[in-house]
Protein backbone atom coordinates (compact mmCIF):
# COMPACT_ATOMS: atom_id res chain seq x y z
CA UNK A 1 0.00 0.00 0.00
CA UNK A 2 1.09 3.45 -0.84
CA UNK A 3 1.60 5.66 1.75
CA UNK A 4 1.07 9.97 1.32
CA UNK A 5 1.61 12.22 3.96
CA UNK A 6 -0.05 15.79 3.95
CA UNK A 7 1.35 18.71 6.48
CA UNK A 8 -1.15 21.51 6.47
CA UNK A 9 -0.97 24.47 8.26
CA UNK A 10 -4.79 24.45 9.09
CA UNK A 11 -6.87 23.38 11.82
CA UNK A 12 -8.37 20.11 11.33
CA UNK A 13 -11.98 21.59 12.19
CA UNK A 14 -11.48 24.31 9.41
CA UNK A 15 -14.05 23.80 6.40
CA UNK A 16 -11.72 24.95 3.59
CA UNK A 17 -8.99 22.97 4.71
CA UNK A 18 -11.19 20.02 4.88
CA UNK A 19 -12.24 20.81 1.50
CA UNK A 20 -8.76 21.24 0.53
CA UNK A 21 -7.87 17.59 1.71
CA UNK A 22 -11.20 15.97 -0.07
CA UNK A 23 -9.91 18.05 -3.10
CA UNK A 24 -6.88 16.25 -3.00
CA UNK A 25 -8.12 12.65 -1.82
CA UNK A 26 -10.67 13.27 -5.33
CA UNK A 27 -7.64 13.84 -7.56
CA UNK A 28 -5.64 10.81 -6.02
CA UNK A 29 -9.05 8.58 -6.71
CA UNK A 30 -9.27 10.05 -10.33
CA UNK A 31 -6.15 9.06 -11.31
CA UNK A 32 -7.16 5.28 -9.89
CA UNK A 33 -5.95 5.05 -6.52
CA UNK A 34 -8.54 3.81 -3.80
CA UNK A 35 -8.16 4.77 -0.15
CA UNK A 36 -7.28 1.59 2.10
CA UNK A 37 -6.98 -0.33 -1.00
CA UNK A 38 -4.04 0.77 -2.46
CA UNK A 39 -3.88 3.74 -0.90
CA UNK A 40 -3.33 5.68 2.90
CA UNK A 41 -3.51 8.87 3.38
CA UNK A 42 -1.79 10.71 6.52
CA UNK A 43 -3.11 13.77 7.30
CA UNK A 44 -0.95 16.15 9.89
CA UNK A 45 -2.65 19.58 11.05
CA UNK A 46 -0.75 21.91 12.48
CA UNK A 47 -3.35 24.78 13.21
CA UNK A 48 -0.54 27.60 12.51
CA UNK A 49 1.51 26.31 15.19
CA UNK A 50 5.02 26.20 14.32
CA UNK A 51 6.53 24.00 17.05
CA UNK A 52 3.36 22.18 16.51
CA UNK A 53 4.37 21.64 12.47
CA UNK A 54 8.25 20.73 13.35
CA UNK A 55 6.66 17.78 15.89
CA UNK A 56 3.92 16.54 12.66
CA UNK A 57 7.18 16.73 10.10
CA UNK A 58 9.05 14.38 12.02
CA UNK A 59 6.25 12.49 13.29
CA UNK A 60 4.87 12.12 9.33
CA UNK A 61 8.68 11.32 8.40
CA UNK A 62 9.13 8.56 10.71
CA UNK A 63 6.18 6.70 9.14
CA UNK A 64 8.46 6.58 6.11
CA UNK A 65 5.45 7.55 3.65
CA UNK A 66 6.27 7.66 -0.30
CA UNK A 67 5.75 11.37 -0.44
CA UNK A 68 4.64 13.92 1.28
CA UNK A 69 2.93 16.55 0.56
CA UNK A 70 3.40 20.42 1.99
CA UNK A 71 0.90 22.75 1.46
CA UNK A 72 3.02 26.27 2.02
CA UNK A 73 6.12 27.89 2.59
CA UNK A 74 6.43 27.27 6.31
CA UNK A 75 5.14 22.82 5.84
CA UNK A 76 7.90 22.58 3.41
CA UNK A 77 10.20 24.10 5.37
CA UNK A 78 9.77 21.74 8.06
CA UNK A 79 9.63 18.50 5.99
CA UNK A 80 12.84 19.88 4.25
CA UNK A 81 14.66 20.03 7.67
CA UNK A 82 13.14 16.57 8.44
CA UNK A 83 14.34 14.29 5.63
CA UNK A 84 16.49 14.20 2.36
CA UNK A 85 15.45 11.13 0.69
CA UNK A 86 11.67 11.16 1.21
CA UNK A 87 10.16 13.39 -2.17
CA UNK A 88 8.26 16.39 -0.86
CA UNK A 89 5.86 17.71 -3.07
CA UNK A 90 5.35 21.22 -2.27
CA UNK A 91 2.06 23.55 -3.34
CA UNK A 92 2.08 27.08 -2.87
CA UNK A 93 5.46 28.34 -1.85
CA UNK A 94 6.01 31.77 -2.52
CA UNK A 95 9.66 31.47 -3.44
CA UNK A 96 10.98 27.67 -3.86
CA UNK A 97 13.96 29.33 -5.11
CA UNK A 98 14.93 31.59 -2.42
CA UNK A 99 13.58 28.96 0.20
CA UNK A 100 16.09 27.04 -0.72
CA UNK A 101 13.63 24.29 -1.93
CA UNK A 102 14.97 24.36 -5.67
CA UNK A 103 17.45 25.23 -7.70
CA UNK A 104 15.81 26.33 -10.72
CA UNK A 105 12.25 25.71 -11.49
CA UNK A 106 12.38 23.37 -14.49
CA UNK A 107 14.86 21.42 -12.55
CA UNK A 108 14.36 21.73 -9.08
CA UNK A 109 17.10 19.36 -7.57
CA UNK A 110 17.40 16.79 -4.43
CA UNK A 111 14.14 15.13 -2.89
CA UNK A 112 11.81 18.46 -3.59
CA UNK A 113 9.63 19.29 -5.68
CA UNK A 114 6.22 21.16 -6.87
CA UNK A 115 4.40 24.23 -7.54
CA UNK A 116 3.45 27.80 -7.17
CA UNK A 117 0.82 30.05 -8.13
CA UNK A 118 2.41 33.16 -6.30
CA UNK A 119 3.73 35.97 -8.57
CA UNK A 120 5.96 38.50 -6.42
CA UNK A 121 4.83 41.21 -8.14
CA UNK A 122 1.90 40.79 -6.32
CA UNK A 123 3.20 42.83 -3.34
CA UNK A 124 3.34 45.86 -5.52
CA UNK A 125 -0.71 45.18 -6.34
CA UNK A 126 -1.16 45.02 -2.63
CA UNK A 127 0.11 48.49 -2.38
CA UNK A 128 -1.57 50.06 -5.15
CA UNK A 129 -5.31 48.47 -3.86
CA UNK A 130 -4.30 50.30 -0.28
CA UNK A 131 -3.69 53.57 -1.78
CA UNK A 132 -6.77 53.13 -4.25
CA UNK A 133 -8.91 52.39 -0.65
CA UNK A 134 -7.09 54.38 1.59
CA UNK A 135 -5.76 57.27 -0.64
CA UNK A 136 -4.06 59.51 2.18
CA UNK A 137 -2.10 56.39 3.37
CA UNK A 138 1.43 57.59 3.98
CA UNK A 139 2.50 54.64 6.25
CA UNK A 140 2.33 51.30 5.80
CA UNK A 141 3.82 48.31 8.11
CA UNK A 142 4.34 44.49 6.98
CA UNK A 143 3.61 42.61 10.14
CA UNK A 144 4.63 39.28 10.28
CA UNK A 145 5.88 35.98 11.40
CA UNK A 146 9.28 35.17 10.67
CA UNK A 147 8.75 31.57 11.42
CA UNK A 148 5.70 30.81 10.13
CA UNK A 149 5.12 33.46 7.36
CA UNK A 150 6.26 33.29 3.79
CA UNK A 151 9.39 35.27 2.61
CA UNK A 152 8.41 38.55 2.61
CA UNK A 153 12.05 38.91 0.76
CA UNK A 154 10.11 37.78 -2.48
CA UNK A 155 7.63 40.08 -2.10
CA UNK A 156 9.88 43.04 -0.61
CA UNK A 157 11.13 44.71 -3.82
CA UNK A 158 7.79 45.10 -5.64
CA UNK A 159 6.11 46.33 -2.20
CA UNK A 160 9.00 49.23 -2.02
CA UNK A 161 8.98 49.74 -5.59
CA UNK A 162 4.73 50.50 -5.39
CA UNK A 163 5.51 52.57 -1.82
CA UNK A 164 8.20 55.16 -3.27
CA UNK A 165 6.41 55.77 -6.68
CA UNK A 166 2.99 56.18 -4.18
CA UNK A 167 4.77 58.27 -1.99
CA UNK A 168 4.15 55.38 1.17
CA UNK A 169 6.71 54.26 3.72
CA UNK A 170 7.04 51.26 3.58
CA UNK A 171 8.48 49.29 7.28
CA UNK A 172 8.30 46.00 8.28
CA UNK A 173 7.65 44.66 11.74
CA UNK A 174 8.54 41.35 12.38
CA UNK A 175 5.64 39.55 15.11
CA UNK A 176 6.47 36.69 16.97
CA UNK A 177 3.30 36.22 19.11
CA UNK A 178 -0.28 37.83 19.96
CA UNK A 179 1.19 39.85 22.29
CA UNK A 180 3.40 41.67 20.44
CA UNK A 181 0.53 42.84 18.26
CA UNK A 182 -0.74 44.62 21.53
CA UNK A 183 2.93 46.27 21.93
CA UNK A 184 2.53 47.29 17.99
CA UNK A 185 -0.67 49.01 18.40
CA UNK A 186 0.33 50.87 21.32
CA UNK A 187 3.46 52.50 19.66
CA UNK A 188 1.29 52.77 16.42
CA UNK A 189 -1.14 54.78 17.99
CA UNK A 190 1.43 57.73 19.84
Amino acid sequence: MTLIGVLIDYSETDPAAQSLVAAFRSGLAKLGWKEGTDLRTEVRWSAGNADKMAELARELVALRPDAILGRGTPETRALSRETKTIPIVFALVSDPIGSGFAESLPHPGANMTGFTNVESSRGGKWVGLLKEIAPHTMRLSLLFNPTTASPLQFYLPSIQAAASTLAVQANTTPVHAKAHLRTIRAVASL
